[in-house]
């Protein structure tokens, strides 16, 4: 049981990475650093790794892969070179479909609802518009995720806390059950 505890507190969030997929590289590497100053302003305490991809075969998908990124910021229409285009809603299907527990937030310079909804309905986390705003609307989508993170882990914590008590306390009532069975004979076989 220590055990099992020592490789959940490892496990506490408190560093993560996000892995950008846009086609546009200036546009990414513009956000990656005004995400690192917000991010690191906003959420004292944790650390951030950012790695940028334009194209969503090869190299993104090895790294996804060993890299493990626990979010993923995902250009709706991503132009790779030749002209032809992938969706990034195909991107979002393969991606929860292989790796449920990334999240996944939408870029996109598209302002229609129907599109949001189509998005979230597929498993996206968020739906964030590329606008002066994109940034503050980014931060307040990772900070609602981590926060939610936090809240699991300490639930998660909370329980084992629990069952280690309620383990504890039976362990303890056994032993002074025991302690009372063998003073109550030894009384006995005195008289």
């Amino acid at each position: 049981m220590a055990q099992n505890f020592v490789k959940f507190l490892k496990k506490s969030p408190k560093k993560y990475k996000i892995f950008f997929l846009d086609d546009d590289i200036m546009i990414t590497e513009i956000l990656r650093k005004t995400l690192t100053k917000m991010l690191q302003e906003q959420l004292k305490g944790y650390e951030f790794e950012y790695e940028s991809f334009n194209d969503p075969n090869g190299s993104f998908i090895e790294r996804v892969e060993n890299g493990k990124p626990d979010f993923l910021l995902l250009d709706f229409h991503i132009l790779l070179p030749g002209g032809k285009e992938v969706l990034g809603i195909n991107v979002l299907k393969k991606m929860q479909k292989e790796y449920p527990d990334l999240t996944v937030i939408m870029l996109t310079s598209e302002d229609r609802l129907d599109t949001a909804v189509s998005l979230m309905r597929e498993g996206a986390h968020d739906f964030v518009l590329k606008s002066p705003t994109a940034e503050v609307n980014l931060v307040k989508s990772i900070s609602r995720k981590i926060a939610f993170l936090q809240l699991e882990f300490t639930n998660q914590r909370n329980r084992f806390f629990l069952k280690a008590g309620v383990l504890l306390w039976l362990i303890t009532l056994a032993g002074l059950f025991l302690m009372w069975t063998f003073f109550s004979t030894s009384i006995t076989k005195f008289k």
